[in-house]
């Protein structure tokens, strides 16, 4: 079975955005299977400023599977909620994203280190050097 990876919202937006190390990211993991999470899809949508970017912006999604959470995923981030909000500030879709992501066993591709290296058992890895 090929290798899943989790793509967060910063990654999404950089390839959005045709940040050439993204791309050529993304194109180098073409064999394996990328999914993003419905909150980075919600985001992406969110970021619409008109007609235009929403008809792009779904198109861009439809090329990804979307994970949704299961209800023990939906625990999961509720816990990592009370944990480390205080501490390091993370919101609701980062929690919803790396409990998807830990509770399934995918890798998750982000530069949000700030939020997700608190996340005991997590796989979260940087995939590109920027600038």
């Amino acid at each position: 079975m090929a290798e899943k990876y989790l793509i967060d919202s910063d990654v999404l937006i950089d390839i959005l955005r045709n940040y050439a190390p993204a791309i050529a990211w993304l194109k180098s993991i073409a064999k394996y299977h990328a999914d993003i999470h419905i909150m980075s899809a919600m985001e992406i949508i969110d970021g619409s400023r008109n007609k235009i970017d929403l008809n792009h912006n779904k198109k861009f999604i439809i090329q990804f599977s979307i994970l949704f959470p299961a209800t023990e995923e939906m625990k999961l981030a509720y816990q990592l909620l009370i944990t480390h909000r205080l501490a390091t500030g993370i919101g609701i879709a980062d929690c919803m994203i790396a409990a998807t992501a830990k509770q399934r066993g995918i890798r998750l591709y982000s530069f949000n280190a700030k939020h997700f290296r608190h996340v005991e058992g997590l796989d979260m890895r940087m995939p590109y050097q920027r600038k």
